[in-house]
């Protein structure tokens, strides 16, 4: 049965749910699971898209990425802030900026 939901099975497009004017928060967003996310955000027409990020030097790589996706919308603002897990004061300093977000995913 799992391989005939991976064939012929799509998983429904969300159409109703429109997040202009909302800012969101997605972690670990360089590649993977939370690249798509903040992917499938911008397509929900998401205004402001901040990418927290451990590594800077792989920052700009995603942005730039996920820049060509928010051009073919509704041009949202991308920014990247640095957020450390490991370190109380890059978390209480991330958190402190992060105060009025609409949304926030951890991945």
């Amino acid at each position: 049965m799992t391989f005939y939901r991976l064939l012929f099975v799509t998983t429904p497009r969300v159409l109703d749910v429109d997040l202009k004017g909302k800012a969101t928060i997605v972690t670990g967003s360089n590649t993977g699971i939370g690249y798509e996310c903040a992917a499938q955000l911008l397509n929900l027409r998401l205004s402001t898209l901040v990418l927290a990020v451990r590594d800077e030097a792989k920052r700009e790589a995603g942005r730039k990425r996920l820049l060509s996706i928010a051009k073919a919308k509704d041009a949202a603002i991308i920014e990247v802030w640095k957020l450390d897990l490991l370190y109380y004061d890059s978390v209480a300093a991330f958190a402190q900026r992060a105060s009025g977000l609409a949304l926030a995913v951890s991945s």
